[in-house]
Parts: C-alpha cells; structure tokens; sequence
C-alpha cells in the first residue's frame, strides 16, 4: 500500500515538472521577435520594429539585443533596450556598406536565459546592384563647392538621366520621423543641378560653402528620375574629401646660413588646420628634392643651399590628420606655380667669364695669325733673287761676248727749253 502511495505522488510531480518546464518553454517561445519590419529615417538612421511580446515574463528582466556586423575590423555593433523597438543611427559611415545588404539579428533574454536569435538581411536600398553606379567619388573644393564623378552601372539601362540628392548633416540632435519607403527620404535632401559629362565620367557640382568647424557630414544618393537603377548613397565627412586651392607663395630671400627662405599663404583656413609640403630643385637638375612637411605653419627654411646656384621651389598643402578621420589620405591641394631663387653673384661669374674669355682670345690671335703668315712672311723676309737664273753658267764666256749688258741703254730724250714755251705763249697774247 505504501509502495502504490510512493508511485503516485512521484507521479505528480513529474507531472508537475512536465507541465512547468512546458509552459516555460512556450513562454520563452513567445518571446521570440516575430514580423520584424525595417526603415529608415529623415535623420539617416537605421530602425527595427516588432510587436510586443506576448509572454508572461513579469518577474524577470526582458532585454532585446540588435546585433548589426559592421565593415571595419572590431566588435559587431550592439544596441540594447526592454522596449520592442530599437534604432541604430549610421554613424560612423565607415562602419557600414549601405549599398550592400545588411545582417542583423534578434536576441531575447528572459530570466539570464538567452532566446534563439532571429536573424536577417535587408537592403537600405532597393534595385538591382548591377544598375547603380561605380566608381563613385567626390571632392569638396574648400568652402566652395562639391564635385562628384562617377560611371554608369554594368546594366545601367540607356538614355539614363541621373538624378544627385545631398545632405548636410550636423552633429545636433534632433527628433527625427520614419518614412515608410527609402524614396521618400529623397524628396527630403536638395537636388544637384549642374551636371556635366567628360566622355568618361559623369558628374554634378553643387555648392558647399562650410568651414572646418563645425564639422558637417555629407550624404549623396545617386539615382535616376524614373527609379529604374539602384540607388548609390555616399556617407562620408566633409573634411575627409576637402582640397585646398594651389597656395601662393608670397616671400623667398636667402639667408647668411646658406639657406632659402620661402613663406606661402593659402585662400581659406589658417594655419592651425593645414599640413604643407616644400620642394626644391637646382635649375640645372630635372629632379625635385624629397618634401618637407611642414604642420602649423606657413614658412620654412631650406637648408644646406650653394650660394652661387639658382633654385626652384613650390608648395602644397592640406588638412591636418586631426581635422581629419581617415589621417594621411586626405587630399593635397595642387602644387604652386614655381618661384625661382636667384643664385648670388660673389664675383665668381666673372671669374668664370675671364676663364673662359682668355682661351678662347689667344685662340682667335692664332688663326688670324696663320691666315696672315704668307703675307707677313713675304714682308720680314723678302725674297733674293737667284743669280744662277740671269747669267750663264760659263761666266768667262759671258765676260767676252756681246750680251755683257742687261740692260738696254735709254734712249736720249727731246728736252723742250722752258723759255721757248713761255715766248710762245707771249707771242700769242700780243
């Protein structure tokens, strides 16, 4: 009897453990997000949304947890909270390819014990990716203004007319609404309207007249008007696409410690914010010396320079790294126009210049002297002539022959008096 006793109570309670562990099993369950939805905000922010949970879990802590992989090496992002929606704004924008489908997941935690994650995978936005555009890059032209280029999608359908939607985003916050599909968020941002095409890139300009603080964030969707391509959005900071103008240089003199100084100024920004770099050449050399870079400051002193030889210099210039958040890629401005520096004199030009001068004199003395030294032979030494020409070798014979002369005797001339002339004129005159 007491055994059938012992059998029955143990029989209730496996049943009454049966039954618990059943309906907390169906309790957790219930607690998985079902019908999650996905959006985006004004703000170009990310959000999840599900129903509340239906499960009696009152006498523990319920958390959802989000869990979003990033790009970037590091931890997934993770946001926490007890309600039943969650958002995740896109910031930073290196973390995230919002032109790529994004995984997230779902955890529930009731009681320590952690739900089965739900897990997914949106697009932010909609289209084929073989019709968005590529290679897409952007310049910011110094408080100025912006200019974008790309090239067309792999089936970027023809006669496309693109269509360029920007932001400039602050760093305030603000309440931001949800809208119920990614086109509306265009309508929300301005619309490019100079748009230009080289051959090989397309491209819009817009205006962008900002200075380094504060620091605005740019957002860029590059679409069509009729929606047939894949939206191509750019989230990046301003200052990490800023180029300056080429910078002038204003000042260059040489110093008693044989160097050049040069001094340059640039048309925005001070120098707190900029990077330069300095080079130089020699204008007998095709080569520019390795640049100095220069932070801070707009001067710097080229060392160990000859005296007597002229130089080429120039510069360019860009943010510094810590106005930056991707450091050394930031983009230098052109180089300057090329200032040269006169070497100085010292006398050693007119050195050169007898040196060269003396050779080449004493050269031209001896080629006028050589064309001439026929003539001014002939003057120093005159030639004496060869008496074996004129007289017969027997000279004795010669003595008694008739040929003694060599000369033909003159013959005598008929001398008018002077006195004849002068009756002859009187004689006429009376």
């Amino acid at each position: 009897m007491e055994t059938c006793h012992l059998v029955s109570l143990l029989g209730l309670i496996l049943s009454a453990h049966y039954l618990t562990a059943s309906n907390t099993t169906e309790n957790y369950n219930s607690l998985l997000p079902d019908d999650i939805t996905f959006g985006i905000t004004e703000c170009w922010s990310l959000f999840w949304k599900w129903p509340p949970s239906s499960a009696n879990c009152s006498s523990t802590e319920l958390k959802y947890s989000v869990t979003m992989d990033v790009l970037s090496d590091g931890e997934p992002l993770a946001e926490e909270g007890k309600n039943a929606n969650l958002t995740v704004a896109l910031i930073p924008p290196h973390y995230y390819d919002l032109n790529h489908g994004l995984n997230f997941s779902v955890q529930v935690v009731c009681n320590d014990t952690e739900i089965d994650s739900a897990f997914k995978t949106v697009q932010v936005a909609p289209g084929d990716e073989g019709t968005a555009v590529r290679n897409f890059r952007c310049i910011w032209q110094y408080n100025e203004y912006v200019n974008c280029t790309w090239q067309h999608g792999t089936k970027t359908p023809l006669n496309v007319k693109y269509k360029l939607h920007y932001w400039e985003k602050e760093n305030e916050e603000k309440k931001c609404s949800t809208l119920p599909e990614f086109w509306d968020i265009l309508d929300t941002g301005k619309t490019c309207e100079k748009y230009f095409n080289d051959g090989k890139y397309i491209g819009c300009q817009f205006p962008l007249q900002k200075h380094i603080d504060p620091l605005p964030t740019l957002v860029t969707v590059v679409t069509d008007e009729s929606k047939r391509i894949k939206p191509h959005i750019s989230y990046t900071m301003t200052n990490n696409i800023a180029q300056f103008r080429p910078p002038t240089i204003t000042e260059t003199k040489r110093t008693p410690n044989n160097s050049i100084y040069v001094s340059w100024n640039v048309s925005e920004g001070n120098k707190n914010i900029i990077t330069s770099q300095i080079t130089s050449r020699s204008s007998s050399d095709d080569e520019w010396t390795n640049p100095f870079e220069i932070a801070n400051a707009l001067h710097k002193e080229i060392p160990n320079v000859l005296p007597d030889v002229t130089y080429m210099v120039k510069v360019r210039v860009r943010l510094s790294n810590h106005q930056t958040s991707n450091g050394d890629q930031c983009l230098w401005s052109p180089w300057s126009e090329e200032f040269t520096v006169s070497g100085q004199d010292n006398g050693r030009s007119v050195s050169i210049l007898l040196l060269l001068l003396i050779p080449l004199s004493v050269i031209m003395l001896t080629i006028l002297l050589l064309f001439h030294l026929k003539r001014l032979k002939g003057t120093l030494f005159p030639q004496i002539p060869d008496p074996a020409k004129i007289f017969p070798k027997d000279l004795q014979q010669w003595k008694k022959s008739e040929l003694q002369n060599v000369y033909s005797k003159p013959e005598q001339e008929e001398v008018c008096l002077v006195y004849l002339i002068e009756n002859l004129s009187a004689t006429k005159n009376s």
